[in-house]
């Protein structure tokens, strides 16, 4: 069984490497030499056919300019933040221990008090 078959985390980096070498345009041989990782290994990186240590995936990931959270992030599957705009009416709370908040329109002052003066 290939490392791969199991393990998303193996098939990203293979997958990433891949793309990388032929995005900057280097052979096997090429990305060996600038990373000092060997040409078989980085050969069954590719394959899918070797899980690599974190010390062989710092080396590529420097070879490529850049850290190894880049060398494996997927930026498609990051989750996405919608910001969403409310409008904010005019309005006063106040709660008799714990603070006061003020809202007006579209600032929003909070003031807190503990038993002194702020």
């Amino acid at each position: 069984m290939k490392p791969t078959d199991h393990d998303p985390a193996s098939h990203t980096l293979s997958n990433r490497v891949t793309e990388l070498r032929k995005k900057h345009k280097l052979t096997l041989d090429q990305l060996a030499t600038s990373s000092g990782v060997s040409r078989s290994m980085l050969s069954q990186i590719e394959r899918g056919q070797a899980n690599p240590t974190l010390t062989v995936t710092f080396r590529i990931a420097q070879a490529f300019g850049m850290s190894i959270g880049e060398l494996v992030d997927q930026p498609w599957a990051s989750s996405t933040i919608e910001v969403v705009h409310v409008p904010i009416i005019d309005m006063h709370v106040r709660a008799a221990d714990s603070g006061a908040v003020d809202f007006d329109k579209n600032i929003i002052n909070a003031y807190f008090w503990f038993g002194h003066i702020l």
